[in-house]
């Protein structure tokens, strides 16, 4: 945020979701977001921190065993309203303005975006193939190792902006941007600072953009350090 001058309540901060369990201080990063008032969509992360928190206050937290035991000590210090703000994050978000959507790990291409399955947007990485009464559909799948990456068939109209699969690090696409470059490995971490655009004038119907607008500047970080080895 240093590098790429962020000021509120000027710039507006939205996170690709897994603000939580990728470091040290997953706490400090909940309150930070709340702070300055950024936006963020759900990861697979969130999801899992408030069902691990919701075991432990139930007493249940006994079948939590080995890394995820470990891994949700630290969410009994969220407050209520940490809680609340991780509890309302939406599976979405849409930026009309620039013709792009931020989720946090992609669409299935083929479907409109009120009728992907949550579970999808939270946790895939390919897509499958497979063939209904001669037309091609594809399916979601949470593998690298299936199918093809879903950006590859990716067909818009947004550009969509996501987070979730570290391993292939930057993805740049037409039609859509992986921005997780796997900081908490030691990598780095990216972001993409979109300039307001309203130049070229704005549809009054849609109130969409009559030009595209330009493409994002991308600004990363070196990690100060590897927070957690990957998995291999």
């Amino acid at each position: 945020l240093e590098k790429v001058k962020f000021r509120t309540p000027d710039d507006t901060l939205i996170f690709a979701g897994d603000l939580v369990n990728k470091g040290p201080k997953s706490g400090q990063v909940v309150r930070f977001a709340r702070s300055v008032g950024a936006f963020a969509v759900v990861g697979n992360h969130e999801l899992i921190t408030l069902r691990a928190r919701d075991l432990r206050q139930s007493g249940s937290g006994a079948s939590l065993t080995g890394r995820a035991a470990a891994d949700s000590e630290w969410t009994l210090a969220l407050s209520d309203e940490d809680v609340q703000y991780l509890k309302t994050l939406p599976y979405s978000l849409r930026l009309p303005l620039r013709q792009a959507m931020v989720v946090h790990a992609g669409f299935v291409a083929g479907k409109s975006i009120t009728s992907q399955n949550r579970v999808d947007m939270v946790s895939m990485r390919n897509v499958v193939e497979r063939k209904a009464d001669g037309r091609v559909e594809w399916s979601a799948s949470a593998s690298s190792e299936h199918g093809i990456p879903w950006v590859e068939v990716w067909q818009g109209p947004e550009h969509i902006y996501f987070g979730h699969d570290a391993r292939r690090g930057l993805q740049l696409h037409p039609l859509a941007t992986g921005l997780d470059t796997g900081c908490v490995y030691g990598g780095k971490l990216t972001a993409a600072v979109l300039q307001p655009w309203t130049d070229g004038g704005v549809d009054s119907v849609s109130l969409l953009p009559l030009q595209p607008p330009p493409p994002a500047q991308l600004v990363s970080v070196k990690a100060r350090e590897t927070y957690v080895t990957p998995a291999t």
